[in-house]
This record gives C-alpha cells, structure tokens and sequence, in this order.
C-alpha cells in the first residue's frame, strides 16, 4: 500500500475539505486499474471523524463520523454516514446508510437507503426502497421510489408525494400513518397501518 500515493491523488480533488483522515488501501496492480476507471478515481476511503464537505470527487467506498456536505460525487459501493447529510447530485451505487436527517437534490441511489431521521427529497431516485425512522418523508418534484417504502418511527409518520411516484408498498410499524398525495403524485401500491390523503 503506497498511502503518500493514493494522498496525491486525493489532494487533485478539487474543492475537497476533510478535517479528518482520508486513507485508501489496494496494490499497484489494482490502483493501475483504478486509474484507467475515470480521471478522479480515488481508492477505497474513510472519513474517519467530524463534519465533511466534499466536492467533484469519486470514490469506492465512504464512511463519515459526523455530518456530510457533498456535491457532485459518486460512491462506488456503500455509503455510511453517522449524522445528517446534504447532497446534491450525489450518486450511491451500493447501500446508503445515513443515521440523521436526509436532504437530497438530484441524486441516485441505486441500492437499499437505510435512515435514522427524517428525508426531504428532490428530483431524487430511489432504486431499492427506503427504510427511515424519522417522523416525516417529503419526496417533490419528480422524485421516484422504486420499491418498498417502511416507515419505522415509534410514532405516526408523514409521507408526502408531491409531483413524484411511488413504485411499491408503504408500511408504517406503528398505526396512523399518513400518505398525502400532491400535484399528481402517485403510489402504485399499498398502504398498511395508515390512509391516502389526496390534495
């Protein structure tokens, strides 16, 4: 493992602030493939500890310890953030995991989306359903689900679908769950322990 290698290519990020630690790990042979891969190819990552903003980077595999800011970036395998996260045009080819509160504009997830809080969600794809445990679950302006949506809040959670659609079922663990559809939303779908409200 060549780390002084691998910073290099990290420091040809543009943009890129971390106050915690960036390490990668792999031979030459496969940082050679790597290379080929795209122009800002990075090798496996981990954020080790606090609030991160990243910009115009792609990576194989992100853990952050506290909050993530990022903007134009692509992770290659799983995504796992330990507070909230910000993202705009963010793209997660394998499992995202965010334990806090979700803001996404414009990006895909392609894989299952596990989070802790709450989920506002704009012209964001979802290709493997979404599990969430906070109160509420906003999806506008062509946002789209494709798969099952299970709210796991010890209260009576909100989802509202607004100018979006909903491929698949929503279960609420506890009863009184509400499902609002706005400006043409759609759920092609069912709903267990709450009701369809149309605006």
């Amino acid at each position: 493992m060549k780390i002084k290698h691998y910073l290099i290519m990290i420091m040809g990020l543009s943009s890129l602030v971390a106050c915690g630690t960036i390490s990668g790990s792999g031979d030459d042979n496969n940082q050679s493939a790597n290379n080929n891969k795209s122009l800002w190819y990075v090798a496996p990552a981990t954020i080790s500890s606090g609030d991160q903003t990243l910009q115009n980077g792609k990576y194989s595999a992100l853990t952050v310890g506290g909050d993530l800011t990022a903007t134009q970036i692509t992770v290659i395998n799983d995504l796992q953030i330990e507070s909230d996260a910000s993202l705009t045009q963010v793209t997660v080819r394998d499992d995202s995991n965010v334990k806090g509160n979700l803001n996404a504009t414009k990006c895909t997830f392609k894989d299952s989306t596990t989070i802790g809080g709450n989920i506002s969600s704009i012209d964001t794809y979802f290709g493997n359903g979404i599990v969430f445990s906070g109160g509420s679950l906003m999806l506008s302006s062509r946002s789209k689900v494709i798969g099952n949506i299970v709210s796991k809040s010890t209260k009576p959670a909100t989802i509202i679908i607004d100018k979006s659609t909903v491929k698949g079922n929503i279960q609420f663990t506890v009863a009184g769950g509400k499902v609002i559809l706005q400006n043409k939303g759609k759920l092609i779908g069912q709903v267990t322990n709450g009701q369809i409200i149309n605006q």
